[in-house]
């Protein structure tokens, strides 16, 4: 299609808008700024951004890998090795005061990505220590142990026990907390905060939790009280590269842990967090302790990182049928992150570029013919909505309305401007994945 080729060359001009590097003013000055001196250049989310922004960072080394740009995306990788050596973990951004809050853990996934682009094993292989400290950081304090039909099991949940608001959302989150009757309750409400900010879905009914219930407002937020499916997809397929990687450099102790740890992993999302009635994935309630039987897109997560060991037929079928339960192809925006209409970011009828990778991702990597046609036809719908909102605006949108093509989804935080980070690393990915076959009306 010469309009998509058009545009694709359009869009690689955006890289000069994004990219950013820590002044030397700061670097000189560390005291006196309240960012990490990374040590290469990076992209930011948006052109009115200057921070390193941690989970867009792998969309955004995807296109930049698409574009043949690999200098530049190992460049970016490098800050992460950077903060995690520097703090023990990657900070949701290059912010000094987001230590201790990270975000769902895509380093493997980042260096699956750059290995797959540019056949640099000795980069994985001198490197992996970093994904083994991301991984031992989220068993250390995130990992939760749980009684399900009188089996244990070690799953993952987003738990920031940090007391006191957020820095960057001081006076929201203490007004939020003081609707606590008591100190307790304050603390449990600046600790569901926070960690529905280390997950990305900031806010969301997925976190509300009222004696089981998503209905309520950001004050009944108990992020910490649910087990999530995407959060232990993530980190399973983690475990699966760790475990793939050792086996091709010889080290057969960590190739042994990392298959067995996957195994227990996948067993307690498959047992746990299956619903074979839904036909899919469902967050799991670890107060109430019950499934939470709520369409969210991040429930089918687990076709991306390939966290299963159903037939792929029974799967292609099942989750399509979950789509066509809620109707999912009649939005021409994109698919929504819920049918909830809690007026959250992360609720209908917003729809974001990250979770329609997964899904588009997720039907592609089953391998059937159906799942691959399920995949090319919501990426199509997708190429077409932005490209009609850039057609519209000349912008990329943070966010899309599901309900309209080519809309731009919830504003409240900003104004649309140059980027988006997700939204642009995710178009090269589809047009390089689809690109002749793609077409756009």
């Amino acid at each position: 299609d010469k309009n998509l080729k058009k545009w694709a060359l359009q869009l690689n001009q955006m890289w000069k808008t994004l990219g950013r590097k820590v002044s030397q003013i700061v670097v000189d000055n560390p005291d006196l700024f309240a960012t990490y001196c990374l040590p290469n250049g990076f992209m930011t989310t948006r052109k009115k951004m200057n921070s390193m922004y941690y989970w867009s960072t792998y969309w955004l080394i995807n296109g930049l890998l698409v574009c043949g740009m690999f200098n530049t995306a190992k460049g970016i990788i490098d800050n992460l090795l950077y903060l995690i050596d520097q703090v023990g973990h990657i900070p949701t951004s290059s912010k000094c005061y987001y230590e201790g809050r990270t975000k769902p853990p895509l380093l493997a996934y980042i260096f699956n990505l750059f290995l797959r682009y540019t056949g640099d094993f000795e980069y994985i292989k001198s490197n992996v220590k970093y994904v083994i400290k991301e991984i031992e950081f989220w068993d250390k304090e995130r990992a939760i142990e749980i009684e399900y039909k009188g089996e244990l099991y070690e799953l993952y949940r987003y738990w920031r026990k940090r007391m006191g608001p957020r820095p960057e959302k001081y006076r929201d989150d203490y007004s939020l907390a003081s609707l606590g009757t008591s100190r307790q309750e304050m603390t449990e409400i600046f600790i569901a905060l926070q960690s529905a900010a280390e997950s990305g879905w900031y806010f969301s009914s997925r976190w509300i939790n009222v004696r089981g219930d998503n209905k309520g407002n950001i004050s009944d937020t108990y992020t910490h009280s649910i087990i999530p499916v995407d959060l232990n997809a993530i980190i399973h397929g983690a475990c699966t590269f760790l475990y793939y990687w050792h086996r091709s450099i010889g080290d057969f102790e960590y190739q042994s842990y990392y298959r067995v740890k996957s195994e227990k992993l996948l067993k307690g999302i498959e047992n746990v967090l299956w619903n074979e009635k839904h036909g899919t994935w469902l967050d799991y309630d670890i107060v109430n302790k019950k499934s939470r039987k709520f369409f969210y897109l991040s429930n089918l997560t687990p076709l991306w990182t390939k966290s299963y060991t159903f037939p792929v037929n029974k799967l292609t079928h099942l989750t399509s049928e979950y789509l066509n339960r809620y109707f999912m192809d009649k939005y021409e925006g994109g698919l929504p992150v819920s049918v909830e209409y809690s007026g959250e970011k992360w609720d209908f009828p917003n729809s974001w570029p990250p979770l329609q990778a997964c899904v588009i991702q997720g039907f592609d990597n089953l391998g059937t013919e159906d799942g691959t046609n399920i995949a090319f036809h919501f990426a199509e719908k997708w190429i077409n909505n932005v490209y009609k909102g850039y057609s519209d605006t000349g912008q990329l949108f943070e966010k899309y309305d599901s309900l309209m093509a080519g809309n731009i989804g919830d504003t409240h935080n900003y104004e649309p401007t140059e980027g988006f980070g997700h939204t642009l690393g995710l178009v090269f990915e589809l047009l390089e994945r689809w690109g002749p076959s793609l077409r756009v009306s």
